[in-house]
């Protein structure tokens, strides 16, 4: 009788799923272009000048006098954080009409960047671009990468970033917040405080307005 043949000893799953999630990474940095390109010149003017004015009332900076650390900050917090007058995010306003356009993949990016939030990490260590963090709303230790450019905080300290799982990482998504060591005991009396209001309440302050912490930052200022 002939021996049935075994079609899964030829395939190599390991190369599969690192090719998997090379694809996600690809897509994941290319939709993170996207969303940039579109806060640049996407955004309705009188949307953006709205979004600046509440931007400095959170923060006291001012988007047009700022440094350019000041204005990566603004333009993540516009596309992924600030709502509309309408009462939309401008991540979702892109999605909905250039979906059309993106793949699979890059749509898969777009609905993990919808979840994104400011969220709070311990820094146990930093080198070669990767930090190892303890996440203030779980306690558990995560190893934290950046998309697209290397993640570095100093030790000790406490950052905050916009994380989701791409592939099997953690990856951060725009610019990081590092925490002024001075600042550390307000900052934990704000979080406590906002975490005291109730978990979704929370995470809406620091989907919002997390972005005011800021004022207790090491961001080059004007």
């Amino acid at each position: 009788m002939k021996k049935k043949k075994n079609i899964y000893s030829s395939i190599d799953f390991e190369a599969a799923k690192q090719e998997k999630e090379r694809q996600e990474l690809e897509a994941a940095q290319s939709f993170l272009s996207m969303i940039r390109q579109e806060a640049l010149s996407g955004v309705n003017l009188r949307e953006k000048v709205r979004a600046k004015h509440l931007f400095q009332d959170l923060t006291g900076m001012d988007v047009d006098q700022g440094t350019d650390a000041v204005y990566e900050h603004f333009l993540y917090w516009l596309m992924l954080d600030y709502v509309t007058v309408v009462g939309s995010r401008p991540l979702d306003l892109f999605v909905r009409r250039e979906q059309h356009a993106m793949t699979s993949a890059e749509l898969g990016a777009a609905g993990l960047f919808m979840l994104m939030r400011l969220e709070p990490y311990f820094v146990t260590e930093s080198h070669n671009g990767v930090c190892y963090a303890q996440c203030w709303e779980d306690s558990r230790k995560y190893k934290l990468s950046g998309l697209k450019k290397p993640l570095t905080a100093s030790e000790n300290s406490w950052i905050l970033c916009r994380t989701t799982i791409i592939g099997t990482e953690r990856r951060a998504a725009g610019p990081m917040i590092q925490l002024a060591e001075a600042e550390e005991k307000r900052f934990l009396e704000t979080l406590e405080n906002q975490w005291n209001m109730g978990e979704k309440s929370y995470q809406r302050y620091m989907k919002e307005a997390g972005v005011a912490f800021l004022t207790m930052s090491q961001v080059d200022r004007p």
